[in-house]
Parts: structure tokens; C-alpha cells; sequence
């Protein structure tokens, strides 16, 4: 399980960073370097290499302090940065879950409360991660199911028990397609070609997509 966090030097965020770690998970960080009021914390843009593009994050985790809310650039002047909003905003555009850590008060209420999949206290971080990346992904297995049966209904085929199951995890989509009735191999692949074509629209950062076709 590859973990993004936004940092760990913060108190809360080195607990969550530990639990990953000795969950057997590995943790790469937005910003890595010491914080102050002024700081920028986009390490790619200060020379660094930004970890979504070289690692197959599962999940981004964001701490969230109870008295201060998330800390962007915008309140910095009242509240010293634990976190900035950057990295938030660059995992969700790649479609990977977010859990909001906060061990006191509501986890919820900032900007990112749409895109939040979990939250969760520090100390069952890692079990709600794995619980994340090892069930499907109802965005995924939504839009797979809809261009399943629009490809099927297209060729008049009985889309009764027609569904699809994704789980996202290591960077890749695996894809679970089941029909109600046997199908030659040519009308098969082409629907796995419509379900991979809406999947790949929608995430074209997703290193690699399995599909298999399965009858009840």
C-alpha cells in the first residue's frame, strides 16, 4: 500500500505515518522539508520530484488539527502550517481516495469535504486504508457498470444482471465484468474495449487497467 501524505513532521502527522509504516505500508510526502509561515510546500517545485509521478499512490492521507482546521496558504499568518491545500487538490484531480485524519472534533467542514472517502483518528488510519484499497471503488465500478450496459444495450444484449466491480490499487484498475449469458470472445472484447475506453477517459493517469468477463 503506497501512501501520500502532505507531511509527517507534524505531531499527529508522524503517528500517521508510523501506523502506515508498521502496517507494511510506504508513506512519500508533498513536502519533506522543515515548515514556516512562508514556506512552499510543493517539493517538485522547489527541485524535487513529485511522488505522484514516479509511485502508484493507493490513498492520500490530510491531517486535520481541530483547532485550526486544514492550514492553507490562507491562514497561515494566524495558524503555523501543518499542512497545505496543494497536494490535496493535485490526488484528487487523479481520482485517489482521501482519508481526513483528525484525533479531536469533526474531521469535516473545509474545502475538500466532497472528495473525502474516510476519516478516521490516527491510531486506525491503516485499518481504514487497507479497507479502502482493497474494496472496490464505487466511482470506478459506477462508470464501468454504465458503459457496460450502454455497450450492451447497443448490440440488444440482456443487461438484467450486467455490473462491473473495479478496485483501484498499485496504480492499476482491476475490473471485474459480469453478464448474464454466455457471449462469443469478439462481443466480449468489444465490450471490455467500451468499459477500458470510459475507464481510460476518466483516469488517464492510471498505469494499467485488467479486465475479465465473468457468467453467474
Amino acid at each position: 500500500m503506497n501512501v501520500l501524505m502532505i507531511e509527517e513532521a507534524s505531531p499527529i502527522g508522524a503517528k500517521v505515518a508510523d501506523s502506515v509504516r508498521q502496517s507494511g505500508g510506504s508513506v512519500y510526502c508533498c513536502h519533506n522539508g522543515p515548515t514556516n509561515e512562508r514556506d512552499f510546500a510543493c517539493d517538485a517545485l522547489l527541485g524535487g520530484v513529485c511522488p505522484l509521478e514516479i509511485h502508484p499512490i493507493d490513498a492520500v492521507v490530510a491531517v486535520k488539527r481541530s483547532d485550526a482546521g486544514i492550514v492553507t496558504r490562507a491562514n497561515t499568518d494566524t495558524s503555523p502550517p501543518l499542512l497545505y491545500d496543494e497536494g490535496i487538490a493535485c490526488s484528487i484531480r487523479r481520482h485517489i481516495p482521501l482519508v481526513m485524519v483528525c484525533d479531536t472534533g469533526d474531521p469535516y467542514g473545509g474545502p475538500f469535504d466532497q472528495w473525502i472517502e474516510a476519516a478516521s483518528v490516527h491510531d486506525e488510519v491503516s485499518e481504514v486504508l487497507q479497507s479502502i484499497v482493497s474494496g472496490p471503488s464505487d466511482t470506478y465500478t459506477q462508470l464501468a457498470s454504465k458503459a457496460l450496459v450502454t455497450s450492451m444495450l447497443i448490440r440488444n444484449l440482456d443487461t438484467s444482471k450486467a455490473r462491473a466491480t473495479v478496485i483501484r490499487r498499485n496504480g492499476c484498475l482491476t475490473v471485474t465484468l459480469t453478464i448474464r449469458e454466455e457471449l462469443d470472445q469478439l462481443t466480449i472484447d468489444s465490450l471490455s474495449v467500451s468499459v477500458h475506453r470510459a475507464l481510460r477517459d476518466f483516469d488517464p493517469w492510471i498505469s494499467c487497467i485488467d479486465i475479465s468477463v465473468k457468467v453467474p
